[in-house]
Parts: structure tokens; sequence; C-alpha cells
């Protein structure tokens, strides 16, 4: 959870910048408490006495976090709190907020900074967060930090109804020793699971909680007919989560009348589907969770004082491609001023910050419609960074902010065996007139969606010489 200011980074003295251990507990919370009273999600108001069983619940070391004071010793101007994922060689940023008179000061900024660079002194291997996407401040202060969307967090409810069908009798109660020790197992092997659905916090929940487990699926949850049951993990291994959602008929039958919630944590591809075949219904606020790698380059929006640098590694990446009209560095231009640059990722290098390559996502129609289809290119890389990963780290990046953002899919012109590795696949159906069929690759984003059919036809930018 997220609340912050104006992100224009400022100088700030290092006695200002304190470790949350050495703030007294009710100095913390009081703040916690302003900074969030406006909230995007609506006022946060957590008493004094649940202070601890918060930062428990939440995975939180207190002396990782850091707070900005207004003076040496003196009052909480804005904070940043982590939780440690050491299986996975991670911080998570639990919680970051900015005070009102703080907002506008960089602190937060400075707060975002600071974690990045404890994170990588600390030989970590990335960080996340997680943050509403109706919070776009904030959204836009950590891509600009280099965090990247990586999957959607949505938050679902219904009322069970009587008379429905009855538990499967597959799905077996398990005991909390052997719930706990398949969730370690599943965070092992699944990239980017939300901290609050694995075992660490799964535990440190109030004692009550139930597990289920049938196939490939478990499901924890807790809470009671007149409070509601609340979905506290949901995870499927299984694409097509079929356990998941015979879990979740068998809970909804033995509770009829009873209102059940999964908070804004829920993958789509772990349970998210099983959730709304279901019945239920999604809640108008989600979540991104956001990631930011530390081993490779920063990835991140590109910025207007990047236009120079970018065009220049454009330039210097296409000048010997045998199939270059040497006009990439004009059509990304165009496409800026013709409004069509959905979107535009730089890599930079992390000393130096310089932008090393560069990937444009601009709409494209087919058969003449608009049916959320997006087209990337072109993808550079400056000539001295090149066969070292970095275009496969932007292209990453890109497809999973399409994805979060409800892309329906992303075609391409370009080489087979290279695109293969991102799912790209030629004769799909559809068609770039003029072009080789075999370097015409399509992939389709969201698997809900049909894969259209018909030609393909981009900005006019790609048509400028």
């Amino acid at each position: 959870m997220t609340d912050l200011g104006s992100v224009t980074p400022l100088p700030m003295p290092a006695s200002l910048l304190t470790a949350t251990d050495q703030i007294a507990p009710e100095a913390l919370h009081a703040a916690f408490g302003r900074a969030f009273a406006d909230y995007v999600a609506g006022p946060f108001q957590l008493p004094l006495a649940q202070w601890p069983g918060f930062l428990r619940r939440q995975g939180i070391d207190l002396a990782l976090g850091r707070a900005v004071l207004d003076a040496p010793g003196g009052a909480v101007q804005a904070f940043a709190l982590v939780a440690p994922r050491p299986g996975l060689a991670r911080w998570r940023l639990a919680t970051m907020g900015a005070l009102p008179e703080a907002r506008g000061s960089g602190a937060a900024a400075q707060l975002l900074q600071d974690f990045v660079v404890r994170g990588r002194a600390a030989g970590l291997a990335a960080m996340e967060l997680e943050v509403f996407a109706q919070n776009e401040r904030a959204v836009r202060l950590y891509r600009r930090h280099g965090f990247v969307e990586r999957h959607v967090l949505q938050g679902w409810q219904r009322v069970a109804e009587a008379g429905g069908a009855q538990a499967p009798a597959a799905a077996l109660a398990v005991g909390a020793d052997a719930a706990l020790a398949w969730l370690r197992e599943a965070e092992a092997c699944i990239t980017d699971l939300p901290l609050q659905f694995g075992a660490d916090l799964v535990a440190a929940l109030p004692a009550g909680w139930t597990a289920w487990r049938q196939g490939r699926a478990q499901l924890v949850f807790s809470g009671d007919a007149e409070a509601g049951l609340v979905v506290r993990s949901l995870i499927d291994l299984d694409p097509a989560q079929h356990d998941a959602e015979a879990l979740l008929r068998g809970l909804l039958a033995a509770h009829p009348g009873v209102r059940v919630s999964a908070p804004a944590l829920q993958r789509p591809d772990l349970g998210g589907a099983a959730l709304r075949r279901c019945g239920f219904a999604p809640e108008a606020l989600h979540q991104f969770i956001m990631r930011r790698d530390l081993a490779g380059p920063l990835v991140r929006d590109e910025a207007p004082a990047d236009r120079p640098a970018v065009a220049a590694l454009i330039t210097a990446a296409f000048r010997d491609h045998p199939f270059s009209r040497h006009d990439e560095a004009r059509i990304l231009q165009r496409l800026d001023e013709h409004g069509a640059l959905t979107l535009s990722l730089v890599a930079c290098d992390p000393a130096s910050g310089e932008p090393i390559a560069h990937l444009a996502f601009s709409p494209v129609r087919i058969a003449g419609q608009d049916l959320g289809w997006l087209g990337l290119g072109p993808l550079a890389v400056r000539p001295d960074r090149q066969r070292q990963g970095v275009g496969r780290t932007l292209v990453e990046a890109g497809l999973a902010r399409l994805r979060v953002v409800g892309a329906a899919g992303c075609v391409l012109l370009g080489d087979p065996a290279y695109y293969a590795r991102f799912g790209f696949r030629a004769g799909s159906g559809l068609v770039l007139p003029g072009v080789p069929a075999s370097h015409f690759q399509a992939l389709r984003l969201d698997e809900a969606r049909a894969l259209p059919a018909g030609t393909v036809s981009y900005d006019e930018a790609f048509g400028a010489g």
C-alpha cells in the first residue's frame, strides 16, 4: 500500500533518514494513520493495540525500514516499511507513505531510491511491491524507478447461495503443517507470488484458518458465518484451475448465505479464473504487483530527456542492419507526434543511468478494426550492449505491462528464432502484406479473447521515409 506526494527528489541530509526500529512505535503508528487518512482505498484506521499484529501479518522487519524525519530526532514525515523474502533473495516494499505536509518535498522518492540502493548493496536479486492501479501517482513513481508491472492482483466477492452443489468428495481438509509445507513448495516454483499467499504470512494469521486441498490446488480461508469468509490463499498450479474451482464450489456449498471475499491479491492465472467461473464479482479497485530486477539493466518508461540518447542508440543499432531503411528513429518520433506511442521503454545502464536500449509499442488495426492489439517495435540495443540479454529483458518487461493493462495481443516483424522464446508464432491468421509470412508473428496476451484473423495495419508513421 502506498500514499505518496510529488516525486521530485531533493537532497536530503543522511541524518534525517532513520531506521524504523529506532522510532517509537506510537510515533510510527501515528504517522501511518495520518499518511493513509486519505488513501485511495479509503481511510486506513488501525488502533495502536493492533499495530504489532499488522506488522507481523505484513512480514515487516522494522530494522530494514526507513523514515524521513523533519529534524534529527524529530517527527516522522515519510516512511517505507520493508518485508524480507529470503527464499527469493528479495525485499518487498510493504507500505510507503508521506504525511500531508511532506508531500511535494521529494521525501517519498528519496526513500524509494534508498530502498533500491540498499537492496543492491545487500546482493538481492529483486525488489517488489504492490500498488493500487488507481493510485496513478504512485504507479508513475515506481515506473520511473525501474519497477515493472508483472501481474494484476484482483479482489473478488459473492454471497453463497442456498442449495448449491455439495462439497466434492476429493476436497480434503489438511492440517496446518501440511498446508504450510505445500505453500513453501509453491513459492519456490511460482515467480511473483504475493507474499501474503505464502507460508510465512499464512502462518502469521490469527488462529482458526482452514486449508483444503484437491489435486494441484490449495485453498486457505478464515472467518465465520456472521463476519463472512475471507480467502487467504488460493493457488492452483494447473493453468486450467479446475481443482481451484472445485474447492471454491465446495466452500460456497458448505456456507450457504455467507459472504465470501478475496482481497485484491489474487492473480488471474493462479485462481482468478476459477473465482470468476464460480460467480464471484471483481472489485473495482485492483492492484499491480511490480518488480525491479537488480542484476540486470534498469527498465523504466522513456522520459522526454531521454529522446536524444534514444535516437542515437536506435541509429547506431540499425546502422548495419541488412533490412533496415534507417528511419527507425524517425518512426519513433512520428509515433510520438501522432499520439500513437502506447508504451515506450528504455533499459538503462545500472551504473551510469544512460539508456542502452529502447522498445516501443503502438496500436495496430486488424481488418480495419481496433481490437486491442499492439505492434512491437522498433526494438534497439546499443551495439556495445548487444548479446547480453538486454533486449530480452526489455521485451519481457513490455509484454508484462501489456498483459496487466488488458491488451488483447501483440504482433511484430522479426526473427522467428529470437521471438519464439517469448511465445510469438507465425501463421496465426494475421497478415502483413509485403513481408515474409514466416517473419510476421503474433502473441495472444488475453486468453479470454479469441485470436482474430485479417490484414494488420500499423500507424502511418511506419510509412514515413
